[in-house]
C-alpha cells in the first residue's frame, strides 16, 4: 500500500512539475536560431502601452521591426517581424535603492518563416517618431557582443524641431526623461535589459521607438 501511495505521489509531483514548466515564462523557446550576425541593430517598435511601475514578472513585451535588416542585399529579418520577450524582474525603489528597475529578456523572433530563437538587448529608446523612418537598416553594428554588463548613457538624438527617430547608431534614451538602460548577463548567460528610473511613473507608449542589439 505504501508503495502505491509512493508511486501516486511522485507521479503527481512529475505532472505539477510539467505543468510548471509548461507555464514558465522564462522558459527556453523553441525553433531555429536567427540568421542575422551579433552586434547588429534592428529597429522596431513598441506594440503595446508598457507601464514600468505596474510591470509583473512574466507580462509579455512585443515589438514589430520597423526595417528589414540586411547584409548586403540580403535581408535577413523583414520589417513586420515581432520581436518577442517577457519581464522577469521588478524591484521598486526602497529606502536603501534609490531607483526602481525592470528586467526584460527578449529570446525569440516571429516572422513568416516561423519562431526563432534570438539574444537581442534593447540600445536605444525614443517616443513615436514623426519623421519618416528609412526602410532598410544594412550592416548596422553596435557595442560588442562579448560587453556582459555594459551601461547605456542618455542621449539626445532628436532631430531639429523634431521627434527623436532611432537609426543603426543610436545608443542609451532619448525624449523619454529620467529614464537608463543598462545591459545585464543573467548567471546562466543570457543577457538581458534593464531599464531604471528614480522619479515617476515612466510610461512606454504603444509605437515607442527601440533600436534592439542582436547578441552572439
Amino acid at each position: 500500500m505504501m508503495r502505491i501511495a509512493a508511486f501516486a505521489f511522485g507521479a503527481l509531483l512529475m505532472t505539477c512539475c510539467l505543468a510548471v514548466a509548461q507555464t514558465n515564462p522564462s522558459a527556453a523557446p523553441a525553433g531555429p536560431a536567427l540568421n542575422v550576425p551579433g552586434d547588429t541593430v534592428i529597429l522596431a517598435k513598441l506594440m503595446t502601452n508598457l507601464d514600468l511601475q505596474h510591470c509583473a514578472v512574466g507580462d509579455q513585451v512585443e515589438a514589430q521591426t520597423t526595417s528589414d535588416a540586411k547584409q548586403g542585399k540580403e535581408v535577413l529579418l523583414k520589417k513586420g517581424s515581432s520581436i518577442l520577450g517577457h519581464i522577469v524582474s521588478v524591484q521598486p525603489a526602497t529606502a536603501n535603492q534609490a531607483s526602481s528597475s525592470v528586467v526584460m529578456l527578449f529570446d525569440s523572433v516571429k516572422s513568416k518563416a516561423g519562431t526563432q530563437t534570438a539574444q537581442l538587448v534593447i540600445r536605444a529608446l525614443a517616443p513615436e517618431s514623426e519623421a519618416p523612418s528609412t526602410s532598410t537598416i544594412a550592416g548596422g553594428r553596435g557595442m560588442s557582443g562579448e560587453d556582459t554588463h555594459a551601461g547605456l548613457s542618455s542621449g539626445d538624438h532628436a532631430e531639429t524641431g523634431g521627434v527623436p527617430r532611432l537609426n543603426a547608431s543610436s545608443v542609451g534614451v532619448a525624449g523619454i526623461p529620467g529614464l537608463d538602460i543598462e545591459i545585464q548577463k543573467s548567471t546562466t548567460g543570457e543577457r538581458l535589459s534593464v531599464l531604471s528610473w528614480s522619479k515617476g511613473d515612466i510610461k512606454l507608449k504603444k509605437s515607442t521607438q527601440i533600436a534592439f542589439l542582436v547578441m552572439q
